[in-house]
C-alpha cells in the first residue's frame, strides 16, 4: 500500500471541493492510500476545521 503525508490544505480542499484533493481523500477512506501524518498536522487540521466558516460548511453538506 501507499503512503502519504498529507497536508492541512488537501485535507480541507477535499472535504470541501472536488477534484483532485477529494480523489486523495477518498482513496484514504477507502483504504487504497495509507495517511502517515504527525501530531503537529493533526492539531493544526482539528484548528481549522473548527473555524465558523468551514464548520457551516461541513455541517450543510453533513460532513461533520
Amino acid at each position: 500500500m501507499q503512503r502519504a503525508v498529507i497536508d492541512t490544505n488537501t485535507w480541507v480542499s477535499g472535504l470541501l471541493w472536488s477534484g483532485a484533493p477529494r480523489q486523495v481523500v477518498q482513496l484514504v477512506l477507502s483504504r487504497s492510500l495509507f495517511c502517515s501524518s504527525s501530531r503537529e498536522l493533526v492539531v493544526e487540521l482539528e484548528r481549522v476545521l473548527s473555524y465558523p466558516r468551514i464548520e457551516k460548511v461541513l455541517a450543510k453538506r453533513g460532513r461533520l
